[in-house]
């Protein structure tokens, strides 16, 4: 395996350095970070001992060959100059960063380029990866590297114009869904005389099972429903409420997202015309 090297080691870097050494997808001796705060950096070699930390751009480029970059879009002015001073034809670079497009990242001089897109469910080690490749990529490249993903997490390679809805569902999915579900347990908190400990306890032990039966393939979501909705029942009564208050909200959260995705993609673009 190829020495691996993450700049960023906030949430998403160091839950991705984490899950990959947790499941043996790279060794700890392969593996190299830099963040600029340097203490995040010394609290993952603190649980990772034999990991490599570094303090500048320039000294993990020059040593780790396939470069995770975990960083915000408000970060990247500050790195891409050393990136472009740094890179060689060597390097593979992968960004985590979706307003960032695979010709801007071509753009750079490298090897390859990509994007690979997490989530926090990837701290499983079997959640989606959602991947785009550059223009680079030989057949057989994509294969391994893909296989590679594949060992702690599950990559699903992407079209252009769908990752940012497959990163609100992927992505921003449990933070949506874990807003909803609080919203569910406050609600049956005030309407009746369960107690939010039990509610909550309740809930989690649903939606773990929930996703259990999925996973099994006894059903999809349409006949989970269906069979639980009986005819006349209490169920449907619920849904008919819920098809009404949510009718045109999702709607809204994907206009909201893209909106939100077309500004970032403004403000990337004159970086790296630079």
């Amino acid at each position: 395996m190829e020495t691996v090297g993450v700049i960023g080691a906030g949430n998403m870097g160091s839950m991705l350095i984490e899950v990959m050494l947790e499941q043996k997808a790279v060794s700890e001796e392969k593996m190299h970070v830099f963040n600029r705060t340097y203490s995040k950096s010394q609290s993952l070699k603190d649980k990772f001992t034999s990991i490599h930390t570094h303090t500048s751009v320039k000294e993990i480029v020059q040593e780790a060959s396939m470069l995770f970059l975990c960083i915000r879009p408000g970060d990247y002015e500050g790195i891409l100059p050393e990136l472009r001073k740094h890179l060689t034809g060597s390097h593979t670079l992968l960004t985590i960063t979706s307003p960032v497009s695979g010709e801007e990242l071509d753009s750079l001089p490298c090897r390859k380029t990509g994007r690979v897109v997490p989530t926090i469910l990837n701290k499983t080690g079997n959640g989606p990866f959602l991947v785009t490749f550059g223009n680079n990529w030989g057949k057989e490249e994509k294969q391994f590297f893909m296989q590679w993903l594949n060992t702690f997490g599950s990559p699903v390679e992407i079209e252009e114009e769908c990752i940012r809805a497959a990163s609100d569902i992927v992505s921003c999915g449990p933070a949506f869904f874990s807003f909803l579900l609080e919203q569910f347990i406050q609600a049956a908190v005030k309407e009746t005389q369960i107690s939010k400990e039990e509610a909550e306890m309740m809930t989690e032990q649903m939606i773990i099972c929930f996703g259990n039966l999925l996973d099994s393939g006894v059903y999809n979501l349409q006949t989970l429903k269906e069979k639980v909705n009986v005819p006349g029942g209490i169920t449907g009564a619920g849904l008919g409420v819920l098809r009404k208050k949510s009718a045109g909200m999702f709607e809204e959260v994907f206009q909201t997202t893209h909106s939100k995705f077309r500004e970032d993609k403004g403000k990337m673009e004159p970086l790296f015309n630079k």
